[in-house]
């Protein structure tokens, strides 16, 4: 769907090629940009080796969706808001993923359209 043919190698891994990486992102980015790809979260998880990976070469640069960064690292600022959390359980971190993305949690059986959570 996106033309990434030969972006991974045998083991389905992304090829550790410069080229094919930056084919990828570029890939990953333009589909994020591309209508009606709108309302998604990109979650970058784990974000503590900051002077080996410039994470702004994966960031996309349109505004229709979101995007979370996850780090031990305290010096961010530069990509957003930031908030400060010490280790906290599921239902506490998926109430805070909700919140940040604008959305409802439901706490019971039910699930609808635009809400993390349910049953």
């Amino acid at each position: 769907m996106l033309g990434l043919g030969g972006v991974l190698n045998t083991k389905g891994q992304i090829s550790s090629d410069s080229a094919a990486q930056e084919r990828l992102t570029g890939a990953v980015k333009g589909w994020l940009a591309t209508k009606p790809n709108d309302g998604w979260l990109l979650i970058l998880d784990n974000y503590d080796d900051v002077d080996a990976v410039d994470i702004r070469l994966l960031l996309p640069t349109c505004d229709v969706g979101n995007v979370i960064i996850t780090s031990r690292k305290s010096n961010l600022r530069s990509f957003g808001k930031t908030v400060a959390i010490e280790e906290i359980g599921e239902e506490a971190s998926t109430a805070l993923l909700a919140k940040s993305v604008g959305k409802e949690v439901l706490g019971g059986e039910g699930k609808h359209p635009g809400t993390i959570g349910g049953a």
